[in-house]
């Protein structure tokens, strides 16, 4: 499994991936992350993928229904920020993740460091 959830300080689920991550690795570890928040409560996720290598990005329509079914996935109300690689060719794709998300109605925040997506949370 390459990836690692912890609940950090304020009451955070931070998952963190790293070697290669896959679709299924994505899909396997939200909804890891969905049940330790609805069993701890928590309704702030902070997803780490910077050291991650992303061999493969999904094609338009994966990506639309993954990000468009976080709902479904993660209890009501929950906020997810997600920490990408500012160096790889993936912003663009993230941001459109990001406003798929948030026009189903997520609450999912784009960034390029650590310390901006806690600082996000937190001001939650």
């Amino acid at each position: 499994m390459p990836y690692n959830l912890r609940t950090i300080d304020a009451g955070i689920l931070e998952v963190v991936h790293t070697g290669e991550m896959t679709m299924e690795e994505a899909v396997a570890s939200r909804a890891e992350a969905g049940s330790v928040m609805s069993k701890q409560a928590l309704t702030r996720v902070l997803i780490d993928i910077s050291g991650a290598t992303i061999a493969k990005l999904p094609n338009t329509v994966s990506l639309v229904d993954f990000n468009a079914s976080y709902y479904d996935v993660l209890p009501v109300g929950s906020n997810i920020a997600c920490v990408i690689p500012a160096d790889k060719n993936i912003v663009t794709d993230a941001k459109f993740a990001e406003t798929v998300a948030l026009n189903r109605g997520i609450s999912m925040k784009i960034c390029l460091d650590r310390d901006s997506a806690l600082d996000w949370l937190k001001d939650l």
